[in-house]
C-alpha cells in the first residue's frame, strides 16, 4: 500500500468516525450520542460482548493455524484480520437482535435503518469503482476494497436478521 493510499484511509476513517457521531445525534430520539439501554438489556448485551470476543479469538486462532500450515489466501492479510473485527461484530450484533437487546432506549428504528441502507450503498461505491477499474483483484490476491463488500455483505445479513426478527415477533404478538 502506498502513501497516498495510506493517507486516503486514514483521512477516511478519521471523516466516518465524525459521521458516526453526528448521524447518532441524528437517529437517537433524545439526540444524545450513547445509547441508553435497561439494566435486562445491559446483562444480555454483557453476553453478546463475551460470545463475540470469544469468536475473535476462536478466529484468530483458526487463522494461526492455517498460518502454522502455510496455507496461503488469494486475499491480503490485513483483510484477513479484518475479518476477525466483522466477525466478532456480527456474532455481538446477531445475539443481539435475537435476544431483542440490539436497539437501545432512544434509537429511532427507522432512521437507523436509514442510515444501514445508506452505509451498505456507501460501501458498494469503492467495490464497484475497484471492479471497473480492475484493482479489487491484485496480483491474484484480492485487494483492500474488498473490505468493503464485506461491510456490505454484513450490512444485508443484519438487515435481514432485524426483518426476521420482526416478522417473529409480530406473529408472536398476534397468537398473544
Amino acid at each position: 500500500m502506498n502513501i497516498f493510499r495510506s493517507a486516503g484511509f486514514a483521512i477516511g476513517v478519521v471523516i466516518g468516525l465524525v459521521l458516526v457521531v453526528i448521524l447518532f445525534k441524528a437517529a437517537n430520539k433524545d439526540h444524545k450520542i450513547k445509547t441508553e439501554y435497561d439494566e435486562r438489556q445491559k446483562i444480555i448485551r454483557g453476553r453478546a460482548y463475551m460470545y463475540s470476543f470469544y469468536a475473535v479469538l476462536i478466529y484468530e486462532a483458526v487463522m494461526i493455524l492455517f498460518d502454522l500450515a502455510n496455507a496461503s489466501f488469494p486475499i491480503e492479510g490485513s483483510i484477513l484480520h479484518f475479518g476477525a473485527i466483522l466477525f466478532g461484530c456480527m456474532v455481538l450484533a446477531c445475539y443481539s437482535i435475537w435476544t431483542g437487546v440490539y436497539w437501545g432506549l432512544n434509537n429511532d428504528r427507522k432512521k437507523y435503518a436509514v442510515i444501514f441502507v445508506i452505509v451498505g450503498i456507501f460501501n458498494l461505491v469503492p467495490v464497484w469503482a475497484a471492479y471497473k477499474s480492475g484493482e479489487l483483484i491484485e496480483n491474484g490476491r484480492l485487494g483492500t476494497p474488498f473490505v468493503n463488500l464485506l461491510v456490505v455483505i454484513m450490512m444485508f445479513i443484519l438487515g435481514a436478521e432485524m426483518i426476521v426478527k420482526l416478522i417473529m415477533d409480530a406473529r408472536a404478538a398476534e397468537e398473544e
